[in-house]
């Protein structure tokens, strides 16, 4: 009993901008579709996963016969119109009772058949929510004073995105707020930020500009009233170009996040920086030792380093009907000046591993064909394989590239401790430093600097498939 919560996503949508998509709904006996209502548009991404969600009524046998359909709609920059790009229908129950409670269908043409040769793709995921509880949460987002948060160049716009972990499908989320947009650190030749070396210097008069808007939300729409659903809250870039008066839409090379490639600099695309990932059920102990979040930087991005902690003023409990205010403040950001600068330092220094906390997932399409699904952060992105096996399904192992990126930190970690034969006191003995180990010590170790909320188990594990 309760109300069903749906979720809407979508992959690889073709030759359209700024797509949103409009919920119906139907008796499973027929007759006339009802409009549910619509998402918010998503500005140039192919890959949205929007924030609107919708709600059915789930205690009647009736309720539990309605059919959804989802139609996913864009503008089209040659033709300059708003067209329908293909659309998706389900039993609101087959969705429920997936051991996951989520879907991935291939989008049709209002004909029935499949677009984009079938590579263009709905994510649907279903949620029973408990809504007694509605406790108001105001929160936002800032950049500290020591934050150059523009990107390398200081020409990125900002914002944030906070999403909730799928209840049984661990490493997918449901997005449930998009921040405003904090604008770029240099605009125009008027700009309130000035250069200086590679150091960007904010004016006194910029302090309002450097936060998004408050928002509100509720404890059932923020972590669906558990207190232990991993919550995840990333920081992305947005650059625009404008071609003829509209934006200019990055192609398929995208990254995961529905846009241009790295190299294309200036298109239209959205970029994950970093994010955070944290459970509500620590966020009063965190706020209260003022201890920073773990902020994992994507190592595909130019991002050095950063800092995201709770402002003072912050103030969260899970006791029912007590006031919740929650400001984020990302802070001490370095970025690399250049890809040979970044390349350089990551030789003699640093060895990145990437976290494999996103899930994937081998999806059957249709007969012979399957998609591999890898989240990256909120977003998902999947490379269809048109000669597997339908039937694999389930987690697959890491990626080979991954994999690759593994090994070859490995293998660095070993001939650093053997070149440099950095040294810990221990017990009066002097011992070199296994790097691989010292991580994993401090990432098992809640009162070292950075605090990370992740169950020793899954660490263990992690650990465990690196060596």
């Amino acid at each position: 009993h309760g109300t069903l919560e749906l979720s809407v996503g979508a992959f690889n949508l073709p030759g359209v901008t700024d797509p949103f998509a409009v919920v119906y709904s139907r008796s499973g006996s027929g007759g006339e579709w009802k409009e549910m209502g619509k998402t918010e548009e998503v500005i140039a991404n192919c890959d949205p996963n929007f924030v609107r969600k919708f709600v059915f009524p789930w205690s009647s046998q009736d309720d539990q016969d309605a059919r959804v359909q989802v139609k996913f709609h864009g503008r089209n920059n040659i033709l300059r119109k708003t067209e329908m790009i293909g659309k998706v229908e389900v039993p609101l129950a087959e969705l429920y009772e997936r051991e996951d409670q989520c879907l991935d269908i291939v989008l049709e043409s209002e004909s029935g058949h499949e677009i984009n040769h079938g590579e263009s793709v709905a994510f649907l995921s279903v949620e029973l929510i408990n809504r007694e509880t509605k406790d108001p949460i105001t929160f936002k987002f800032r950049f500290g004073p020591e934050s150059d948060y523009g990107g390398f160049d200081g020409k990125a716009s900002s914002y944030f995105v906070i999403s909730r972990e799928l209840p049984y499908s661990p490493g997918q989320w449901a997005r449930v707020h998009t921040s405003s947009m904090i604008e770029p650190l240099v605009a125009d030749k008027k700009s309130r930020f000035s250069r200086g070396g590679s150091k960007q210097v904010r004016s006194s008069s910029a302090d309002e500009d450097d936060e998004t808007e408050a928002a509100k939300i509720t404890t059932d729409v923020l972590f669906a009233n558990d207190e232990q659903r991993r919550l995840l809250v990333e920081l992305y870039h947005y650059r625009e170009k404008k071609s003829g008066g509209s934006r200019f839409f990055g192609g398929r090379k995208a990254s995961g996040d529905g846009s241009g490639s790295s190299d294309e600099m200036y298109e239209s695309r959205h970029t994950l920086v970093a994010s955070a990932s944290f459970y509500p059920n620590a966020l009063e102990r965190v706020i209260k030792s003022k201890t920073p979040l773990r902020f994992e930087v994507e190592p595909e991005g130019n991002l050095k380093k950063g800092e995201l902690t709770f402002d003072p003023c912050s103030f969260f409990s899970l006791a029912k009907g007590r006031p919740k205010l929650l400001i984020f403040v990302v802070d001490r950001m370095v970025w690399y000046a250049s890809e040979k600068e970044k390349e350089s330092t990551v030789n003699m220094y640093e060895s990145y591993i990437e976290r494999d906390i996103w899930a994937r997932l081998i999806v059957p399409m249709q007969e012979g064909v399957t998609m591999e699904k890898q989240w990256k952060g909120s977003s998902f992105r999947g490379s269809f394989n048109k000669s597997a096996n339908p039937h694999g399904g389930g987690f697959t192992r890491p990626s080979a590239d991954t994999m690759a990126k593994s090994k070859a930190a490995a293998e660095f970690s070993k001939s650093l401790n053997k070149s440099m034969k950095p040294r810990l006191e221990d017990g009066g003995k002097n011992k070199p430093v296994d790097l691989s180990k010292l991580c994993d010590d401090i990432d098992l170790d809640d009162d070292e600097k950075y605090y990370d909320d992740t169950k020793e188990l899954e660490q263990e594990e992690r650990f465990n498939a690196l060596k």
